[in-house]
Parts: C-alpha cells; structure tokens; sequence
C-alpha cells in the first residue's frame, strides 16, 4: 500500500494544488512525506500522534464499560470506523475525534440508563442545528426517533480528561442511515452482517467498506448541502485500502449489497477516485458492474453524478472544481463572504447551510 502512495504523490507532487493537498490532509500515512518535505506539518504531526494516543487510551476504555454493559443489557450495538476501524486494519495511529456505535432504535432508554448512571454525559446537538435550542438534557435522548434523526451526539466530559488535555469524549449514537434519498441501509442488514473482534462487535469487511463510502461521500458539498472542503482527505481512501489489503473481500456480496441499499452510484463515483489511488485494487469488473447498475437508477442527483464521472479523478480528490463551475462559484461565495470560516457560529451557519441547500437542489435541477 505504501508504494501506491510514494506512486501517487510522485505522478502528481508538481501539479497545481496537490502539495497543498497533502498537507491539508495531514494523515499519518503521509508522514515520511512531511519528514523530508515539511517540518512544520510534521511536528505537528507528532504532536497529533501523542494526544491521539491518550484519546484513545480514554476511549477504549469508554468502548470496552459501553459494550459490556450492552452484552448484559442485550443490547444490540457495532462499533463503527474510528477506533474500531484503526484496532482492525491500521498498522499505525489514525485520527479520529469521535466514538461511533449503530443500535437498535428501541434500546435507545436502556442506553440512556447507562449514559445516566455514569453522570458526566450530556447531549449537545451537532447535526440538524437549531440555533434557538439552548443546552439539551440527557433525557432528550428518549424522545429521539432514530429513523428520523440521523444520530445522536453525547459529550463526556471530566475532570480528569481535561488533566490530561482533553476536552471530551464524544460519542455518536447512530440507528439507520436513511438520510440520502437514494440511501436506505437500515439497522437490521447492519446487525446481520457484523462480527466479533476483540470483543467489539464491527461490520464485516464487505458492509464495513459500503458503510465507509457512505460517510466519505455523505460530507462533500456538491452531494449533500454540507459546507465542508471540496477536497477529500487521503485517509477517506486508505481506510479502504486497509481493509482489502488486510482480508478476503466477497466482491460479489457487496455488489449485491450495494444494490440492496441503492447504493451503486455512491460507489461508482467513490472507486473512481480510489482507483486514482490505489490502481487495481478493486477488481474492474466490478466497478464497471456497479458503473453500469448506477447508469439504469433513477436519482435526484444523477445529472450532477454524470457530470462528476466525467471529470479528472485527481481534481475531484484534490477538490479542484474549475471543470464545475456551477458548483464551485456559489459554494466558494457562501464560504467567502457569508461563512467566513465561522462554523462555531451557529446561527451564520445554519443559515449558509440553508442557503447552500437551496442553491445545491437548483444546481441538480438545472444541469443539462
């Protein structure tokens, strides 16, 4: 894997924007990188390194209490990317800020019982923000439908994490990924194609990749109305990379199930850039299966769709957009002149959210 890499920055260190790239991706992977080519990233790098290692020292303890009590309780839970994703495959640290878990969406009260009884947790609101909403009790949670809120958020927080230099733990509390209109993944196909590790229960590879898809794909802008970078962070890539190259991937099961969840366009356009990567790795027939599955689908975003498979893959890695005007002009004037990079501000962010909302669903609408 890391030759492909030392590959695919050697083709491209020279061209417009990728250097700028690497840097904003500041992933482990690409440590030798800033090694030799820049110090600063990579102190900085060391310095991440050490408070991801205390983070997840406190946070796989947060896992082990958190299923140990869901095995008692017979409540059902995985453990999803993150941590559980960098115990299995990485070889190496990986970042993450957060714990993510899927459940049943009717053990939602046992779990509140046991973020309850532990004391230092409160639910704050990240996604669907509502900037009127001051602080949210704990026992919001029971009244949370998860078919319908895509996840609930809790914070730890304590004094001995702040010791350490660590604000909180967060937790996301997932029950379906139901969120896109062409995405229908409900809890019991998660359940029934997960597995043990370490005592963790996780997604077996073939769901574990589909589900990593999903979430890569879910932030980008010209997707969703989300305001983060046009750009793709190379570990969105590596976590995949890892799991193929780390065990024996049923090609034909997740075919199969991204079809299931109506999934094959997120996946052909996500193995368009992957395979700008990591060349190969995925067998080309099936992504030329999946290519054509996606062509026969009907989807509210597909002439955005085909207008992206059509661009240069490493633009659409390294978030260069000029081939797409109609996207990067007003995504670039709400960042510049209404975001301000004030995403701490909730009320200017929610309304460029809604505002990019609106201009996102007009651009679908009016392509050729």
């Amino acid at each position: 894997m890391k030759k492909m890499i030392d590959k695919f920055i050697e083709q491209n260190i020279e061209k417009d924007g990728f250097k700028d790239y690497l840097i904003k991706s500041f992933s482990p992977i690409l440590k030798d990188y800033y090694l030799e080519n820049d110090s600063e990233t990579y102190e900085r790098l060391i310095d991440k390194e050490k408070q991801q290692q205390l983070l997840h020292e406190f946070m796989e303890k947060e896992c082990v209490e958190l299923f140990k009590f869901c095995k008692k309780n017979d409540v059902n839970i995985i453990g999803l990317k993150g941590i559980f994703l960098e115990k299995q495959f990485w070889k190496q640290p990986r970042f993450y800020n957060d714990i993510d878990v899927i459940i049943h969406k009717e053990d939602i009260k046992k779990l509140y019982d046991y973020f309850l009884n532990i004391g230092t947790y409160k639910v704050i609101k990240k996604r669907n923000i509502n900037p009127f909403q001051k602080n949210i009790s704990l026992s919001s949670m029971l009244n949370v439908n998860l078919d319908k809120v895509h996840h609930v958020v809790l914070w730890k927080e304590s004094e001995e994490l702040l010791l350490s230099g660590i604000n909180h733990i967060e937790i996301e509390v997932h029950g379906s990924f139901d969120t896109f209109k062409i995405v229908d993944i409900d809890d019991e196909s998660m359940f029934n194609d997960s597995i043990i590790f370490d005592d963790f229960r996780v997604l077996d590879s073939e769901s574990s990749i589909l589900f990593l898809i999903y979430h890569t794909i879910q932030h980008l802008p010209y997707i969703r109305h989300d305001l983060s970078s046009l750009y793709i962070k190379i570990d969105r890539f590596v976590d995949v990379a890892c799991i193929i190259f780390n065990g024996e991937i049923d090609w034909s099961k997740f075919e199969k199930l991204s079809i299931l969840h109506s999934m094959s366009p997120l996946c052909a356009f996500y193995f368009k850039m992957f395979d700008e990567i990591f060349p190969k790795v995925v067998p080309g027939f099936v992504i030329e299966n999946i290519k054509s599955e996606s062509e026969n689908m009907d989807f509210k975003w597909k002439k955005t769709y085909l207008r992206l498979m059509k661009m240069n893959a490493l633009d659409l890695i390294v978030g260069n957009f000029n081939d797409f005007p109609e996207i990067e002009k007003p995504y670039l004037k709400i960042r510049k002149y209404i975001l301000h990079e004030r995403f701490n501000n909730k009320y200017i962010l929610k309304f460029a959210m809604e505002l990019w909302k609106i201009k996102l669903s007009n651009i679908h609408s009016n392509l050729e």
